[in-house]
């Protein structure tokens, strides 16, 4: 008999949303990234006025935008 040699194709990775697995995550996530968005920009326009509160937006935003980072890691692996 002759062997078989089973060729396995190189899977690529590709980062598509998962619905099936992370519904209630996955919009939680996007959400989360609207208000981390929304807090920089405060933050970028705020800091003419009162450059603490400006200060503080900005970093509100910053660490919202790892928490996302790390959620988006978390979810899908990447």
């Amino acid at each position: 008999m002759p062997e078989r040699k089973s060729e396995k194709k190189p899977v690529e990775k590709k980062m598509k949303i998962q619905w099936r697995r992370h519904k209630t995550a996955t919009i939680g996530t996007i959400l989360v990234a609207i208000v981390a968005t929304l807090l920089v920009v405060i933050g970028v326009f705020s800091l003419k006025e009162s450059p603490d509160m400006g200060y503080v937006f900005l970093i509100a935003g910053v660490v919202l935008y790892c928490a996302v980072g790390y959620d988006i890691y978390r979810m899908y692996g990447y």
